[in-house]
């Protein structure tokens, strides 16, 4: 039988790698647009959710030293441009935080807290930025494929 934090972590990770494939492909007219919303927005935006929510306790966050509020809240464009590298070794911070978050116990994985209010689990996170971070990729590839005509492929667990 699988345990339900392999479970989580076999849907997360092909979105991360979804995430970071969009990153690395992306042409550099898509990565940051002037007055508008473009790639290292979309991709900020995710990371800093995921990186927020998995940090437990809450009150323990830190935002990155590179921090735009404007983009993490996807309200405004960002105030720098930041390097791919940049946000691909957030990325990879982010990531390790959700394993090394998700490998507890299943009593740890479905104990509920309260975030703003609401009952919230960490299962309810993980399928929170599955759907979350999914979305943001969509909307990247539509931003890749209107300035080069890039097809980035779809991962999950089951194909690839």
């Amino acid at each position: 039988m699988m345990d339900l934090a392999a479970v989580l972590l076999r849907h997360m990770r092909p979105t991360m790698e979804m995430l970071r494939t969009a990153i690395r492909e992306c042409p550099a007219q898509a990565w940051r647009q002037d007055g508008g919303m473009a790639v290292q927005e979309h991709a900020y935006h995710c990371l800093y959710s995921m990186d927020r929510r998995f940090t437990c306790p809450c009150e323990d966050y830190r935002p990155p030293p590179f921090h735009d509020e404007g983009s993490a809240a996807m309200s405004e464009p960002a105030t720098q441009t930041l390097d791919r590298t940049v946000i691909l070794e957030y990325l990879d911070s982010v990531e390790r935080r959700v394993v090394a978050r998700l490998n507890v116990s299943e009593d740890e994985l479905t104990m509920e807290r309260s975030v703003e209010g609401r009952p919230f689990s960490l299962v309810d996170a993980c399928l929170t930025h599955l759907r979350h971070v999914q979305h943001h990729v969509a909307l990247i590839h539509r931003i890749i494929h209107e300035v080069a005509p890039i097809r980035l492929s779809w991962r999950s667990y089951l194909w690839g």
